[in-house]
């Protein structure tokens, strides 16, 4: 853990690192990495959710196999209609890892992510595993709530602080090199100015404090410098911290005659979703949000320099560059990832720079890029697919810090979030109002129009703006519903607001941003009817649903709207409010004729889906309004799919209203068996209270509840001990130890094949069990059973033959415990073959009676 404090260099640093693990990782395929940076400039690199998804996507490139847990998790999401969860990703996450023998992460820059709080949990988790062969870098500003999350986990011994006077001299070369290379102190680049420039180099390498972004602003500032006498009165005028550095720039910035420019720069590069295209930033400064809302061609700034000239050193401008190639560049300014495009899990790649180059400023030595300053990027990505965009960003993380909280020294440039968000959303709708008939746009819309450079950039998050921004001002309301009723159509100026969808219809716009007198208005329209959807979009009423907008629910059922209607995946608005947790939502759609209750096999049951996702208020009034508890969906009952999640408190309330304890799933497990599989021991001690079977018999997957438990046992320290506690509380009312039939086991090998749970505990080498089992009398069964393309030898009604396709085993009764001889690769395509490949692994053992119990190629019977 590496904590360093502000503007020291930590990203170059780090950026170093990861360029050296990669090349570790190429040279030996026992070794892999992953990456993630925390980017203060994008919203979507500051969610720790992003951050396991990259994580499993590129491990995933390391993997021979994709996780069973994976794919699972694919399907449940695809049927329920939601985003995976952060439990479900680290679960994924951990599967993943433990296929991998020596696995590198780094995380980069914890104290730029949004939501610490979620990110200190996550890492907590991940420690929780014990695997031994992952080795986990995180780098971060010393914070005080980071170091108190994770001062638990972290041994003092990894804790790593750069220190200033570890980095000085570093400093002083830094500043050297910037007075000797770069082309603005070329009048202090001669031979005779060596004095006034060690008088640079030692002043800022004593003030500096190990900040490297400290010592690149007083150079910034510098550089303007004619004389020597100025310089030298800089140089004694020198701010002592970051803050009065970035006072100073503010104070001269006030001072000039583009203040107003330089206010609606910082404000758009503070609060923008993605990274500003400079001509999309030039763009913004010629919108006026006054009197008369208006964007203005002649007062935008004609030169991109000066963004750079009247923002001093708070703004750098990089090159970044959009990858054709299937691996795209996740980290922009410090160090360069790549990440397969065909495993990705977050969407969209990301831009990428080159460097962090910056024009008319000097080096800013936070935004240099990682390898170094002449690097170029064909050592990453093969150049020729390349296309070159330049963008402009805030110069630093402390810069955003600063511009967004009460401490500049001029109350305008304190960019509270509600008022910045309310000012991009209302400038963007200006910009849309007028540019959304130019021809360019409409038949162009995947293209960035060289008539209107922000369009696109306005079209994509006007509405992610306006949502931000809490309660719409005056200015924006008139706006949105101006937009919003035009006769033309606003396809792409409401494109993106859905997070996701592209509504091209007013009414599901008004209605997803809670706009009720828009939706009103329309409504009185003799041509709008209240179930119009969009070609993208859900039914109006499913957006308001979905957004809990209670109020425009209301008036959407008042006008007629259906509120049964179904999509194409039959998800309907009580579906909506249902996966997204709102209980009131839920209960006025109950109240006025929702259908809570599955029609047809291809409908959606609501209740199953609120027990999937723990939402108990939802499930209280859903089974209050009479839903059917023992209605099957996907193969599982809704006791089952809560059992399997781990949500007793919804069991418990299934059970209270007439839920059968016993009740299988299409596979025939009951609640009792998924939570004793899935180590819910909270769980298997309430549905054993409740009278559960617990030697239940019919799963054949997964065989008794003491079966099951071992199902997911063996892939960490954790799950052993989850499945140790329920076989105890198993043996504890009943169980059978001695339950017999094929079973699967998950291990950090893969799937492994089973008899009992005698034979597993000891096949897996967990004493413990073993100890319990045969302290009740668990005999030794003998079995075999070899498979892996057509044959398993079983005394129970087998499964399908690609379920075995990895098994095999031969055990022996008479040896004390268990000879597990491997047989994966036997080939048994008939009783004939399985008798004689029996008698050749056994022949060692020939005085030693053994029996075969069953062959799948004819299911008869056989005893020698």
């Amino acid at each position: 853990m590496a904590i360093w404090r502000a503007g020291s260099g930590k990203s170059i640093l780090s950026a170093g690192i990861c360029h050296d693990l990669q090349g570790v990782c190429s040279d030996d395929p026992a070794k892999s990495l992953a990456i993630w940076y925390f980017d203060f400039n994008e919203s979507a690199k500051q969610d720790p959710s992003n951050m396991l998804r990259s994580l499993v996507s590129q491990l995933l490139d390391y993997c021979a196999q994709v996780p069973e847990s994976l794919q699972s998790l694919h399907t449940t999401c695809e049927n329920s209609g939601r985003s995976p969860s952060t439990d479900d990703l680290l679960l994924v996450l951990k599967h993943v890892l433990e296929r991998l023998p020596t696995p590198f992460i780094v995380l980069d820059a914890l104290d730029e992510c949004t939501n610490r709080a979620s990110l200190s949990e996550i890492i907590k988790e991940m420690h929780s595993w014990n695997l031994a062969g992952a080795r986990v870098l995180m780098t971060s500003r010393k914070e005080i709530d980071i170091e108190e999350a994770l001062e638990d986990i972290v041994s003092q011994l990894a804790w790593i602080g750069l220190e200033s006077n570890l980095i000085d001299r570093d400093i002083r070369t830094y500043v050297h090199e910037r007075l000797t290379t770069d082309k603005s102190f070329r009048r202090w680049q001669g031979p005779k100015e060596r004095e006034i420039r060690e008088e640079i180099e030692t002043t800022l390498g004593q003030r500096a404090r190990g900040m490297f972004r400290w010592a690149g602003c007083q150079l910034d500032v510098l550089a303007q410098c004619a004389t020597k006498d100025k310089v030298r009165r800089a140089l004694k005028e020198l701010p002592k911290t970051l803050d009065d550095t970035y006072d100073r720039i503010v104070r001269s910035i006030e001072g000039g005659e583009n203040a107003q420019e330089a206010i609606k720069i910082l404000t758009w590069l503070a609060y923008s979703e993605r990274p500003l295209e400079i001509d999309e930033l030039l763009e913004a400064t010629g919108i006026f949000l006054d009197d008369v809302p208006r964007f203005d061609r002649d007062e935008v700034l004609a030169d991109p320099r000066d963004v750079l000239r009247i923002c001093s050193s708070l703004v750098s401008m990089t090159t970044t560059v959009e990858s054709n190639d299937r691996y795209s560049i996740e980290r922009d300014d410090q160090h360069l990832v790549k990440t397969n495009a065909e495993h990705s899990l977050t969407g969209d790649a990301s831009d990428g720079s080159d460097n962090g180059h910056t024009l008319g400023g000097g080096n800013s030595p936070d935004t240099v890029h990682a390898v170094g300053e002449e690097d170029n990027l064909s050592a990453y990505v093969p150049e020729p697919s390349n296309r070159r965009q330049q963008h402009v960003r805030l110069a630093h993380f402390s810069v955003r810090e600063y511009l967004i909280s009460d401490r500049p020294c001029i109350p305008q440039y304190c960019l509270g979030m509600i008022g910045s968000h309310d000012m991009l959303a209302s400038s963007s709708l200006v910009y849309l109002l007028q540019h959304h008939t130019s021809p360019d746009v409409e038949t162009h819309s995947n293209v960035r129009s060289q008539d209107a450079p922000l369009f696109r950039y306005a079209a994509d998050y006007w509405g992610i703006h306006a949502k931000a921004s809490g309660e719409l001002s005056q200015l924006q309301r008139d706006l949105a519903m101006e937009l919003l009723m035009m006769d033309t159509p606003t396809r792409w100026a409401t494109r993106a607001c859905m997070e996701g969808t592209f509504p091209d219809h007013g009414l599901c716009v008004a209605s997803f941003l809670g706009l009720p007198r828009a939706v009103t208005r329309m409504l009185e329209g003799p041509s709008i009817d209240p179930d119009a959807r969009c070609e993208r979009c859900n039914q109006a009423l499913y957006v308001a649903a979905d957004g809990n907008r209670l109020e425009i629910v209301s008036i959407l059922l008042d006008r007629g709207a259906d509120i049964n209607w179904k999509d194409t995946h039959h998800r309907t608005a009580l579906f909506a409010a249902t996966a997204a947790d709102l209980p009131e939502i839920v209960q006025v759609l109950l109240d006025r004729g929702a259908d809570a209750y599955p029609r047809e096999a291809s409908d959606i049951s609501v209740l199953w889906v609120a027990s999937h996702l723990g939402h108990y208020k939802v499930v209280e009034r859903l089974v209050n309004h009479g839903a059917d508890v023992q209605r099957t969906y996907h193969d599982q009952k809704a006791l089952h799919i809560a059992s399997i999640n781990g949500f007793a408190n919804i069991v418990a309330l299934l059970l209270e209203n007439g839920m059968n304890v016993d009740s299988p799933d299409e596979d025939g497990e009951t609640g009792l068996q998924a939570a004793s599989r899935r180590g819910h021991s909270s769980i298997v001690k309430l549905l054993l209270a409740r009278g559960a079977d617990v030697n239940h018999t019919r799963s054949w997957r997964y065989g008794t509840a003491l079966q099951a438990a071992f199902r997911e046992a063996f892939i960490g320290a954790e799950s052993r001990h989850m499945m140790e506690e329920i076989v105890e509380i198993l043996l504890g009312h009943g169980a059978d130890p001695d339950a017999h039939g094929i079973f699967r086991v998950y291990t950090s090998r893969g799937f492994r094949y089973y008899y009992t749970a005698l034979q597993a505990a000891t096949g897996e080498g967990h004493d413990a069990v073993a100890h319990m089992l045969r302290e009740k009398n668990a005999k030794s069964w003998p079995c075999c059973k070899a498979a892996p393309k057509g044959g398993i030898i079983c005394d129970n009604d087998p499964p399908d033959s690609d379920e075995v396709s990895n098994a095999g085993t031969v055990a022996d009764e008479q040896c004390g415990g268990f000879d597990i001889v491997e047989a994966a690769d036997i080939e048994i395509r008939s009783f004939d073959a399985a008798q004689q490949r029996l008698s050749a692994e056994l022949g060692t053992m020939s005085e030693k009676p053994y029996r075969l119990i069953s062959c799948i190629a004819t299911r008869r019977k056989y005893t020698p």
